[in-house]
């Protein structure tokens, strides 16, 4: 027999009970039944072994309906951490002892400096945590689920990685190749969580459901995501070969059971599902470029779901928190009065309704807001910011912002800030609303067509603006600094819709993360050329002087656009300066320490030199 002792061997003793005395037999008996004792001992000694409890130290817990969780402030004493929307203060000694009320297990979000883990509490817990650079470790009572959690978060963020770094690979995958990679992965996130349960017969339901529906939602999500990579790999021309329900098999029996809304990832999952309902007749296709309107056409998609009422009602009120964070309220008026009458959930309908009120009232902060444009019914707005001693016979540089958003989203309130610094130091600032492809279903070209119609409305207005005709600097970032690119190298603007007798170039340029090729970037049912909207073939002798940033490890706007762009500008005469930054991203996240420094310290120079600094 095997034992976590090693092998041990009985010989049982071999009987003929008819040749034995009494004395003998009950001898014997004596001899099978101590063999017998010793197996058994044996035998449950070994399961207990290799059959682990919920935790080591389950003998130990404490009866009572709280938990303690302790150990050292991370980073120091002024590091705030907390749980759920709950504070955990620190002692004097860098330490903190937090008590937890509870009746039972159950799931929280620990966030601490930048980083937010899950953690799961029974009544009774007392779980030392250590943080590090890595991960938090933990001790005592309830720790060994909260490491497993933490391993198993360490896989989920593997797969994701692995999907990140070999996107084009894996997505270009036909239908059947591409389903045999998802499920592996699957597969590995759910090997590693059978294999914890079945060493931990005591975790609670609720643990495992949970993470059960966390693993078949993130994948699914993969799954969702298939159609429109593909297509987008194959250069926009080919469509998976999957069929016409695809989308709606990957995610039967979801709507039916509000508890999943507890699951990020099924609401991650979901939300994706309504994306990829919201564009019709490109489901299939590329989604990112897929023209037309976005926010209406997703609401009804929502309100046609065959959904439990709790759920609809609450994928509305992510659907409207989503809008108000994105898009001028003005553009959700429609919606939202439709809004209030079909959710039914009083919470959320008045958690919107004070989101929607903020949304008008941050709009206060400009201090005018003027229409620069009518196309049909739309109306244009600058917001504008005047510094504090501004007077309109000043004659002061103009500063105007065009937000990023991939010309599909966004608003003018994302540079607000930029344009209270720009009055800060004597510019009167200015941000302009532009059509967007999710609002109006606005091609590039036509967001093109707003931005020099707003230079050369400044221009013209530039006596009640108070400002500089001839200094007028215009500053972009991302899809914001393709459109200012654009304003200060288009030579023709008539051929966009603007008839002016003003210029509508300006007198200088800031660019970050632009694209500088539009080769791609509006790819369906398009009537120009993009190469006429493209600053990398626009480039000639007489531009404004320029300067530009753009992160070396950019993946929304490629660095090598950037690098093209620049080795095309050194055979111009044209005044520009330029700075890269090795490690940076998109939104120059993941670099260096200094490089905000660095940029603040360069843009200052740069409006020195061209006189846009007035105090």
């Amino acid at each position: 027999m095997m034992s976590n002792f090693g092998t041990v061997e009985f010989k049982m003793p071999k009987v003929s009970w008819a040749f034995q005395s009494l004395q003998e037999r009950q001898k014997t008996m004596k001899t099978i039944l101590r063999i017998t004792s010793t197996l058994a001992f044996l035998l449950i000694t070994s399961l207990s072994c290799s059959q682990k409890t919920f935790d080591t130290d389950r003998s130990n817990r404490t009866q009572g309906d709280y938990a303690l969780l302790t150990g050292p402030y991370p980073n120091g004493i002024n590091t705030r951490i907390s749980l759920n929307k709950t504070n955990i203060v620190g002692s004097k000694n860098g330490t903190f002892s937090h008590k937890l009320q509870l009746k039972a297990p159950g799931f929280y979000s620990l966030n601490y400096t930048r980083e937010k883990i899950l953690l799961f509490i029974s009544p009774g817990d007392r779980i030392n945590i250590g943080f590090n650079k890595s991960s938090p470790t933990f001790s005592g009572i309830g720790s060994s689920v909260n490491t497993f959690i933490q391993e198993h978060t360490r896989l989920a963020k593997s797969n994701s990685s692995f999907l990140d770094k070999n996107n084009q690979a894996v997505f270009s995958l036909e239908p059947d190749e591409f389903k045999r990679k998802i499920d592996s992965l699957e597969s590995a996130e759910n090997k590693l969580l059978n294999n914890f349960l079945f060493d931990n017969k005591n975790v609670p339901f609720n643990f495992k459901s949970k993470l059960d529906i966390d693993i078949l939602y993130r994948n699914k999500r993969y799954r969702l995501l298939y159609p429109h990579n593909y297509n987008r790999y194959k250069n926009f021309k080919k469509k998976a070969a999957v069929r016409s329900d695809y989308f709606d098999n990957i995610v039967k029996g979801s709507f039916d059971d509000p508890a999943l809304l507890e699951s990020k990832d099924y609401i991650r999952c979901i939300n994706y599902y309504l994306d990829i309902l919201s564009v019709g007749e490109y489901k299939f296709r590329n989604l990112e470029h897929a023209p037309g309107e976005r926010i209406n056409s997703r609401y009804r998609a929502i309100i046609d779901l065959d959904a439990n009422q709790e759920i609809k009602d609450f994928f509305l009120g992510e659907h409207f928190k989503q809008l108000i964070a994105t898009y001028s309220v003005l553009a959700l008026e429609y919606g939202y009065r439709k809004f209030i009458k079909d959710c039914k959930n009083e919470g959320i309908k008045q958690e919107i309704a004070e989101l929607y009120e903020m949304g008008h009232h941050r709009r206060k902060e400009a201090h005018e807001i003027k229409v620069y444009k009518h196309i049909g019914d739309i109306e244009l707005e600058a917001h504008i910011f005047y510094p504090d001693d501004f007077k309109t016979t000043d004659k002061r540089p103009a500063h105007l912002y065009f937000y990023g958003g991939g010309w599909a989203m966004g608003m003018p309130e994302w540079s607000y800030n930029a344009c209270k610094k720009a009055a800060s130091e004597g510019r009167v600032g200015i941000t302009f609303d532009y059509r967007l492809r999710h609002v109006h279903g606005a091609t590039i070209q036509e967001s093109v067509s707003d931005a020099l119609a707003a230079v050369a409305w400044v221009r013209g207005h530039s006596p009640e603006l108070g400002v500089d005709q001839e200094k007028i600097l215009v500053e972009g970032f991302s899809a914001g600094g393709h459109l200012a690119a654009c304003t200060a190298m288009i030579d023709n603007p008539e051929d966009f819709g603007v008839d002016s007798e003003f210029s509508t170039k300006p007198n200088a340029v800031i660019l970050g993360s632009t694209p500088y090729d539009i080769r791609g970037r509006d790819v369906y049912e398009i009537n120009y050329d993009p190469a006429s909207i493209s600053p990398i073939d626009l480039i000639k002798n007489g531009l404004p002087p320029m300067l530009l940033f753009h992160g070396e490890e950019d993946n929304i706007v490629k660095f090598s656009e950037f690098q093209a762009f620049i080795a095309a500008m050194k055979s111009t005469n044209n005044e520009f300066i330029y700075r890269s930054f090795k490690g940076a991203g998109h939104y120059y996240n993941g670099g260096g320490e200094s490089d905000s420094e660095v940029r603040s310290k360069m843009t200052t120079e740069f409006l020195e030199k061209h006189g846009y600094l007035m105090k």
